[in-house]
């Protein structure tokens, strides 16, 4: 028995949106911004100005979204050419196919998104690549962008909470070993510190 939901389907540009296939030198806007684990497609046609004119009105209409026109050629997303919409040079925005295996939920890590949409697996200790062509791999930086993907975690400011803008704080190191002042040599464990004196 058919559904109201089964016959939206015969509208075509509903359909458009569920049909995984395009065709080659279809133009596609795609939503930029936020990035999801997918590119978001919201509208399709052969015409390059039809394709342009919808990223415009999407752009306007949006505050916290971003769109961007891109061509499906040769089974990649391309960047079309300003005026004729030919393929221009090659997008950094895909169609990432995760591996299967990063799919489980009983792994201990999560897929991460790169800024320019690149699909990673980030786990305790090691940064790997999570996708169908390309998986297992130790990477530091992105494959896609070349954006470094390991955060910096050394950290300058060793002062603790509750020693900041006090008189007793010393702070130098002595070997490994930081002396945070005189009172409590390894610093006070809460927030308030009863002998904290201001400056």
């Amino acid at each position: 028995m058919d559904t109201v939901e089964d016959l939206k389907f015969l509208e075509e540009s509903t359909a458009k949106k569920y049909n995984p296939k395009f065709g080659d030198r279809e133009y596609l806007v795609i939503q930029t911004y936020p990035l999801g684990k997918t590119v978001r497609v919201i509208y399709r046609s052969y015409s390059y100005q039809d394709a342009e004119n919808k990223c415009s009105l999407e752009n306007m209409a949006h505050d916290y979204s971003t769109f961007t026109t891109r061509i499906f050629h040769d089974g990649k997303l391309w960047i079309p050419g300003n005026i004729s919409g030919i393929p221009y040079k090659i997008s950094e925005q895909q169609f990432w196919d995760i591996h299967p295996d990063y799919k489980s939920t009983d792994i201990d890590g999560e897929i991460e998104i790169c800024n320019c949409s690149y699909l990673y697996f980030q786990g305790r200790n090691n940064i790997l690549t999570c996708l169908k062509d390309d998986d297992g791999r130790n990477i530091t930086v992105c494959p896609n962008c070349g954006e470094i993907l390991i955060e910096d975690e050394e950290d300058d400011d060793f002062t603790p909470s509750a020693c900041r803008g006090c008189t007793n704080y010393h702070g130098d190191f002595y070997g490994d070993n930081q002396l945070i002042c005189a009172i409590y040599p390894y610093g006070w464990s809460d927030d308030n510190c009863p002998d904290f004196l201001s400056e």
